[in-house]
């Protein structure tokens, strides 16, 4: 399991689904941990247009890249519409 977790975080890029501009919410927790680890980040939330002064996009497929980890931080009832998005992005 060690092994899985070392492989998923040296994934150089990733979008956090469910960011949010909320200091104290694991959204955006997860964002600014992320991008102070140097990985190249992504923000998913379509109620914002930006978190940290960077660009908050609306799906998976509004990206200008296709993120190599997606990291979903919302209820089960949201995420699987971005399941399906991420799968069908490749």
């Amino acid at each position: 399991m060690e092994d899985l977790i070392r492989k998923m975080l040296a994934e150089p890029v990733w979008a956090v689904v469910g960011a949010t501009q909320s200091e104290d919410k694991f959204g955006y927790k997860i964002l600014m941990r992320l991008r102070a680890a140097g990985h190249e980040t992504y923000a998913v939330n379509p109620m914002y247009t930006e978190i940290e002064d960077t660009p908050c996009f609306e799906s998976l497929s509004a990206l200008p890249v296709v993120p190599t980890c997606v990291d979903m931080v919302v209820s089960p009832k949201r995420t699987y519409p971005f399941i399906d998005e991420a799968a069908s992005l490749g």
